[in-house]
C-alpha cells in the first residue's frame, strides 16, 4: 500500500491491473486493493482469472460490492486447446456460473480471452468457434509464449482468416472485414514480441504487444504506443 500511494502522488492513475498467476486464488488481495480502491484511487481494475479457483465466489462478492469498473478477462483457449484440452467442460461451466453471478453487477465486464500456442493452429478454427458458442461477442486473443515455425504461422493465418468469415456470417464481426475474398494478416518476421509473443490488432496487423494491444474488438485508435493514455483502454 505505501509503494502505492507514493506512484499516486507521482502519477496520475488511471487503471489498476492484477496479474501474475490465478488472482482470484488471493482473495484477500482483492479486498484489500478493491476497498483501497473505494477510498482513494477510483480507477478501473483489470485481471485475469482462468475461472477455476476455489475462492472464485469470494472474489466475486468483493468485485460485485465494489463501485469501481472492474475488466475480467476470462483465461480459455477452447475445447481442443493444449491448455484446455482435459478441463473445458469444467472451464465453460466456470464462464456461464461467473456470467450468472455477474449479471447483477452492471460495473464489471466479462470478456472471454485466448492464448494460442503452436500446438493449437491445427486446431485454431475449432477452438475459437468453441469460443464465440460460449459467448457469441468479441472475444480478446493473441499468439503468446512460444515461437511459431513457418508451417504453423501459415495453419494459424489460413485458419483465422476462415474463423473470421464464420463469426461474420454469424453477425460477430471480430475484425474490420475486407473486400470478400481478400483476407490479408501480416506477419512479424521473427514473430517475437520481447519474450512475451505478438498481437493481432483490429485492422489485422500485427505488433508488439501488451495488455492494452490485443482487444479483437477494439479500434485500432484504442491501441497504446506507451502507458500514457491508458485511461482510453479503460474506457467504455
Amino acid at each position: 500500500e505505501p509503494r502505492i500511494r507514493e506512484v499516486a502522488r507521482k502519477y496520475e492513475i488511471s487503471g489498476l491491473e492484477l496479474g501474475a498467476g490465478e488472482t482470484f486464488d488471493q482473495p484477500g488481495l482483492w479486498e484489500w486493493l478493491l476497498a483501497l480502491n473505494g477510498r482513494e484511487l477510483n480507477v478501473p481494475v483489470m485481471a485475469f482469472t482462468g475461472g477455476l479457483s476455489k475462492q472464485t465466489p469470494r472474489v466475486l462478492d468483493a468485485i460485485a460490492a465494489t463501485s469501481a469498473p472492474v475488466l475480467l478477462l476470462f483465461s480459455y483457449d477452447g475445447r481442443r486447446s493444449e491448455r484446455n484440452a482435459a478441463n473445458w467442460r469444467e472451464v465453460e461451466a466456470a464462464f456461464r456460473a461467473m456470467k450468472a453471478r455477474l449479471s447483477v453487477a452492471p460495473h464489471v465486464t466479462l470478456k472471454l480471452t485466448a492464448c494460442v500456442a503452436p500446438r493449437d493452429t491445427r486446431h485454431l478454427k475449432e477452438n475459437f468457434r468453441s469460443l464465440l458458442d460460449l459467448d457469441p461477442a468479441p472475444f480478446a486473443f493473441r499468439p503468446l509464449k512460444r515461437s511459431f515455425n513457418e508451417t504453423e504461422r501459415e495453419e494459424f493465418v489460413r485458419q483465422l482468416a476462415a474463423f473470421l468469415d464464420e463469426a461474420s456470417n454469424r453477425g460477430v464481426r471480430l475484425l474490420s472485414a475486407p473486400d470478400e475474398g481478400e483476407w490479408h494478416l501480416g506477419l512479424k518476421r521473427d514473430w517475437t514480441c520481447h519474450r512475451l509473443g505478438v498481437s493481432l490488432l483490429p485492422d489485422g496487423r500485427f505488433t508488439d504487444c501488451y495488455v492494452a494491444w490485443y482487444c479483437s474488438d477494439f479500434p485500432t485508435w484504442r491501441t497504446l504506443p506507451s502507458l500514457e493514455g491508458f485511461d482510453r483502454f479503460f474506457a467504455q
